[in-house]
């Protein structure tokens, strides 16, 4: 499946995310490897290219977007310019990140590409906190 392709289907599943702690400030239960339940999501604790964070389990994305802050104080490189449509009814600019490596509990997934776009909005209109990783 072309990057195209997984964009546009893991963009839409983006709306139904909902954000987690900054990754400047990771909860204590997320940092001791256990998950947390939010009302009806599901939350972990994740390593991005070594950075600690807690992200959103999206058990329908396909792919893993990550916000441009969070991608830039973990040394991402993003590349290229996509604009994603998601259920909702605008558009946003997407790039994407190459040799990923991500780590949850149990789990290291290497050299993976993400999707890197800007999750403030999505953040402020769902829950109204800082999203860092939409784990898909």
């Amino acid at each position: 499946m072309s990057v195209r392709m997984l964009l546009l289907a893991a963009t839409s599943a983006l709306v139904s995310a909902c954000a987690v702690a900054p990754y400047t400030d990771m909860p204590s239960q997320a940092a001791a490897g256990s998950l947390r339940v939010e009302g009806q999501r599901l939350f972990l604790p994740v390593e991005v290219q070594g950075f600690r964070t807690e992200a959103l389990l999206d058990s329908g994305g396909e792919m893993t977007m990550i916000d441009t802050g969070f991608a830039s104080a973990a040394g991402l490189v993003p590349f290229g310019h996509e604009e994603a449509r998601g259920t909702g009814a605008g558009t946003q600019s997407v790039q994407f990140a190459e040799d990923v490596t991500l780590r949850a509990p149990g789990r290291t997934l290497a050299g993976t590409t993400v999707a890197v776009m800007d999750l403030s909005d999505i953040s402020a209109r769902l829950i109204g906190r800082p999203l860092t990783v939409i784990l898909g």
